[in-house]
C-alpha cells in the first residue's frame, strides 16, 4: 500500500501570499519525500535521495514556521502561543522521521509516518493557519 500524496486545493488558501506559496511548496516537497520513501529501488542511491528529500522538507518547514510565527507576532494574532505549540509538535514528528531515515530503515517502515506528515500539514493549514486569515479579515470593532 502506498501513502497518498496530496495536492493543493483552494480551501487551503489563507489569502496571505507568502504563506500560501510556502504551503504549496511544502506539499510538493512532502509528496516528493513520500515518493522517495516508496521507491522500489534499494541501495545507497535511494537512501541518499530519501535523506535529501527529508532535509528539504525539514529545512522548508523550519523556515516556513519562522516566517509564519513572525507574521503572527507582527499582526498581534491572539492564538500565537497555541499555534507555535502546534508547530513544535510537527518539529518533533520531523525529528522522529529524521532518526528513522538516518538509521536506514526500509521504506515500508516509513509509510505511516510519511502519510501522517502529509495529513498533519494539511490539517494544520485547515485548522490553524486559516485562523490567521480570519483574524486579518475580521470586522473592526
Amino acid at each position: 500500500m502506498k501513502a497518498k500524496t496530496m495536492g493543493w486545493k483552494a480551501k487551503y488558501t489563507t489569502g496571505i501570499t507568502l504563506l500560501d506559496d510556502e504551503h504549496k511548496e511544502l506539499l510538493e516537497l512532502v509528496n516528493t519525500l513520500i515518493s522517495a520513501l516508496e521507491s522500489p529501488n534499494e541501495g545507497a542511491a535511494t537512501h541518499a535521495h530519501v535523506i535529501d528529500g527529508y532535509r528539504k522538507v525539514h529545512d522548508h518547514i523550519v523556515a516556513h514556521f519562522a516566517d509564519e510565527e513572525r507574521l503572527m507576532h507582527n499582526i498581534g494574532f491572539p492564538d500565537v502561543t497555541e499555534h507555535i505549540t502546534q508547530h513544535e509538535a510537527l518539529r518533533q514528528e520531523l525529528e522522529q522521521l529524521g532518526k528513522m531515515i538516518k538509521e536506514g530503515r526500509t521504506p515500508e517502515n516509513w509509510e505511516p509516518l510519511a502519510s501522517m506528515l502529509n495529513v498533519w500539514v494539511l490539517r494544520h493549514i485547515m485548522s490553524h493557519d486559516v485562523k490567521i486569515r480570519t483574524y486579518l479579515h475580521r470586522s473592526p470593532s
